[in-house]
């Protein structure tokens, strides 16, 4: 169930809408799509940021969505083969999203939390917060596993310059999506959050954009201007976590909405 103390109130609608039928998938990209995965032996959420300071928000709901996995909450891997059943913090269990204003608004704030990666600050101005529900609390390290946290976007509506990846990997978790944010962590890796621009032919350039990824017990949040994501962006969120040999070792995740759905943030972000 969504914390509805995490909620703030909705600015904007929301629905379900198909996303560009792309196939891809580049595992030398620090991205494993194969992110798919399940892993009922989970992975210990020591490290989980606690929550008792979440954001006030008398008004939740509206822009609260439940996550509806097929049946034994399965999910199929990058490879369109492989499954697993997801679980603990990589089990998606529910997704908000909400605009915070520093500036015409600052009752609409940015969730509290820890901010384990990204930008120092957040710049002034209309700011998109997205935030996924996990069945136990992210980790902010972990000294067995590799982890990957995607919140991934198109963001032009052009398809020219999303990501297309290999015919090998048609459930790419990020299929479609021209603009990538991923929170990475494993053995003797810090957290760090990596931010992508897609272009023709799948090229991937660094994106300089001050977001912030928060945790806040259950919850994980990406903080982004609103003016780096466009007017009418398509949003897919993912969780992965690996032994270091992705879909060939152990490994378990989960993806919402399926690809190559995408969740369509309707409606002109505010001015």
């Amino acid at each position: 169930m969504l914390d509805s103390r995490l909620l703030i109130a909705l600015l904007f609608a929301l629905s379900l809408a198909g996303c560009p039928n792309n196939a891809n998938d580049d595992d030398s990209t620090g991205m494993d799509d194969d992110d798919t995965v399940d892993d009922d032996d989970a992975m210990d959420d020591d490290d989980a940021v606690d929550d008792d300071d979440a954001v006030d928000d008398d008004d939740a709901a509206d822009n609260t969505w439940t996550e509806t996995n097929p049946p034994g909450n399965t999910t199929t891997g990058s490879d369109g083969v492989a499954t697993a059943t997801a679980a603990g913090p990589t089990d998606f269990l529910g997704f908000t999203a909400f605009i915070a204003n520093s500036v015409a608004n600052p009752n609409r704030r940015v969730p509290a939390g820890l901010v384990i990666a990204g930008a120092a600050g957040l710049p002034d101005g209309d700011l998109v917060v997205v935030g996924a529900n996990m069945a136990s609390a992210p980790p902010a390290s972990n000294p067995t596993e590799y982890f990957q946290y995607g919140f991934v976007f198109e963001t032009d509506g052009d398809p020219a310059n999303n990501w297309m990846g290999s015919p090998a990997f048609p459930s790419d978790f990020f299929i479609g999506k021209d603009l990538w944010f991923e929170y990475l962590i494993g053995p003797g890796q810090p957290a760090q959050l990596n931010i992508s621009q897609i272009g023709a032919g799948d090229t991937i350039t660094p994106a300089a954009i001050d977001a912030q990824l928060i945790i806040n017990g259950d919850w994980i949040y990406l903080v982004v201007p609103a003016a780096a994501l466009g007017a009418a962006p398509q949003a897919r969120f993912s969780a992965f976590r690996h032994d270091g040999t992705y879909l060939a070792g152990p490994w378990n995740g989960d993806v919402w909405p399926l690809v190559p759905d995408c969740l369509d943030l309707l409606a002109q972000l505010p001015q």
